[in-house]
């Protein structure tokens, strides 16, 4: 048996009858059919997207985190010391007089890092990793810096043969390990220098480089260790090293050869190496065995 179902509706003036034969099939396909399209426009188009087809927003946390910022050197608490959270940097709580603290971190993703900061001190950053509503720090210990202004000349290199050691140069620029990139020129008259160095703990280093453009007689010194707390330290001067590096073969004719077919540096007998400047650059007071084709000495010069 077959049911149809006749639709009539009224038209507008200038249109004729309309009629629409529906069968019960086709009208359970086309409710199926809207219903699956609705469903798909409204779902999300993927595992990271919402109704709105935006990324979905990650789970957050509020954290109330507690702990206490110490000397290093002494253990004692830190008090006043600033505290903050990279979710909210300009929220920023002190520590208590006995170097505790207590910070809320609010809408945090689980991780985020905590800076500790104090005049007279280094910045301290850690990374905090939190879960839960109320979590404590781990101590967090603070250490000291100075700032001292270091004095002294740039000379040449202090070599005990050397007639015209610690002799002072003129064309030279000095740094520390602290901040390398602040090079500062020694004085054309007299080869002196006045650095700061800021935000040490206590030790670092002081180089200089030879700065003059007409030849390369001299090289960076090797770095020098500077340990002080003070506000200055005076007579740091720093040796150049020379500009070259050659190996010497001498040849020593003694009195008498021994029969083993070697020579034997007799007592008192040395080398001395004079560049043409009159700088005694190499010097050899060891007594020892040398082969007949002599030995070779290895020597820095200008």
């Amino acid at each position: 048996m077959s049911i149809s179902i006749i639709s009539k509706r009224t038209p507008p003036p200038h249109r004729g009858t309309f009629n629409r034969q529906l069968t019960i099939p086709a009208l359970l396909f086309a409710a199926v059919s809207s219903a699956l399209l609705l469903t798909a426009c409204d779902s999300p188009t993927g595992d990271n997207t919402n109704t709105n087809g935006g990324k979905v927003n990650p789970k957050t946390y509020t954290t109330t985190l507690t702990g206490r910022v110490t000397d290093e050197s002494t253990g004692a608490g830190v008090p006043d010391a600033e505290i903050s959270a990279s979710t909210a940097p300009e929220k920023v709580v002190k520590t208590r007089s006995d170097g505790s603290f207590t910070l809320q971190v609010k809408e945090h993703t689980g991780t985020f890092t905590l800076t500790v900061k104090k005049a007279g001190y280094a910045t301290v950053t850690i990374s905090i990793d939190a879960e839960k509503s109320n979590q404590t720090v781990p101590v967090i210990q603070l250490t000291k810096v100075y700032t001292t202004t270091v004095r002294g000349k740039v000379v040449t290199p202090a070599r005990a043969a050397d007639p015209a050691k610690g002799s002072i140069i003129t064309t030279a620029r000095v740094w520390s390990s602290i901040d390398p990139d602040i090079k500062v020129p020694v004085n054309t008259s007299d080869g002196s220098y006045s650095l700061q160095v800021a935000n040490h703990t206590g030790r670092f280093t002081i180089t200089a480089e030879y700065t003059a453009t007409d030849n390369k007689n001299y090289k960076t010194s090797d770095p020098k260790t500077v340990s002080t707390t003070g506000a200055e330290i005076n007579n740091q001067d720093i040796a150049l090293n020379y500009g070259y590096t050659t190996e010497v073969t001498v040849r020593v004719n003694l009195s008498a050869t021994p029969s083993s077919g070697t020579s034997t540096w007799g007592s008192g007998v040395r080398v001395v190496i004079t560049a043409e400047n009159g700088h005694k650059v190499g010097e050899d007071l060891t007594s020892g065995v040398v082969s007949p084709n002599g030995a070779v000495i290895t020597v820095d010069h200008p």
